[in-house]
């Protein structure tokens, strides 16, 4: 998670970026719509994941 992400204490993580930091980097680089916290400004499209378990 980056560090300036404005998360409460009671947040449960779901799961971890193993590969692809490049991308979620490039996402947050782009920036958010209205400013401080809300959706990425940059269209996002999932096309794949992996689960393990």
């Amino acid at each position: 998670m980056h560090s300036h992400a404005n998360i409460p204490p009671a947040y449960t993580v779901l799961g971890r970026v193993v590969e692809g930091m490049d991308v979620l980097d490039a996402i947050v680089a782009g920036g958010i719509v209205g400013g401080e916290d809300g959706e990425p400004a940059l269209p996002v499209e999932i096309e794949d994941v992996e689960i393990d378990g």
